[in-house]
């Protein structure tokens, strides 16, 4: 069945569809949330408890964006709560040495791993809310809609910022291959 099918009964009450969402979504989700709070503990509860309010909202979720960008925007929203508690910035941390499950196996040769290294340092030299929107795109894979409705952006200004993130961050990369050529 479809995430729309899901969806529809799901909001009639229906659990094992909602279980079904709750599967599709699971991987996902905790990747983004463990991402930005750097705690595996804290990143499945935070997980846990977005599944949960989203399952008592289900009935009011009118479909103005996909069930993921919903949920991710409920994660969100905890994930600020929990930087706050702990006395952190709400702003979203990222980790980009954790292990990236589309990344080449470490055999795949020393050059792959220069470039992926090459990458981290160039984002880190961009601002954190471009680094984010690259993250969400090329590492939660998200689409530019879902990111609209995640972000509370217009699909236009999301498109702009990610065109000007990458820009920045190619430049980053061609000053750092300049100074240090492969």
């Amino acid at each position: 069945m479809t995430e729309d099918v899901f969806l529809r009964q799901a909001r009639h009450g229906d659990a094992g569809a909602f279980a079904a969402l709750v599967q599709q979504s699971s991987g996902g989700l905790y990747r983004f949330v463990r991402a930005r709070l750097r705690d595996d503990g804290a990143a499945a509860d935070a997980a846990q408890e977005a599944f949960l309010r989203a399952w008592r909202a289900i009935a009011s979720f009118r479909g103005e964006c996909s069930f993921r960008s919903w949920l991710y925007r409920i994660a969100q929203r905890l994930i600020i709560d929990e930087r706050t508690r702990r006395g952190r910035a709400p702003v979203a941390g990222l980790d980009f040495d954790e292990a990236d499950p589309a990344a080449p196996e470490p055999t795949a040769g020393l050059e792959a791993e220069a470039e992926r290294q090459d990458v981290r340092a160039a984002l880190e030299r961009i601002a954190p809310d471009e680094r984010e929107l690259i993250r969400l795109v090329y590492y939660d894979g998200l689409s530019y809609k879902e990111i609209s409705a995640l972000r509370g952006l217009p699909l236009g200004t999301v498109k702009v910022r990610l065109h000007r993130a990458r820009a920045r961050l190619r430049v980053q990369l061609e000053e750092m291959w300049e100074v240090h050529p492969a």
